[in-house]
């Protein structure tokens, strides 16, 4: 679940960007971006923490993936993009995927 919605407030599109990147984090890494051993405490992860640097986890990804990444799980949702067409608008300009191998 997102900052956001742990929070009570509503989800919106910014919510599924946010999903997305803790799936490609996990996907990545092999390791979850928040973990905690119970509920409260991985909430609380979500809330106030950072994952770790998928870099250090997986020496070989991507800095534009780590970047996208980043972004997508930004605890702020108005720092995430705000929709998929966003992001995939913006990692075209800003050339996220000419080192990654990326695609959108």
């Amino acid at each position: 679940m997102s900052p956001e919605q742990l929070n009570g407030e509503e989800a919106d599109a910014r919510s599924d960007i946010f999903a997305f990147g803790a799936i490609v984090y996990e996907m990545t890494t092999g390791k979850k971006a928040f973990e905690g051993r119970r509920q409260a405490s991985l909430i609380a992860a979500i809330l106030s923490s950072e994952p770790t640097a998928m870099s250090s986890l997986q020496p070989r990804t991507p800095l534009a993936l780590e970047r996208l990444v980043k972004k997508c799980l930004a605890k702020d949702p108005d720092d995430r993009w705000q929709t998929a067409r966003d992001r995939r608008h913006a990692t075209r300009r800003k050339g996220y995927h000419s080192d990654s191998g990326l695609s959108s």
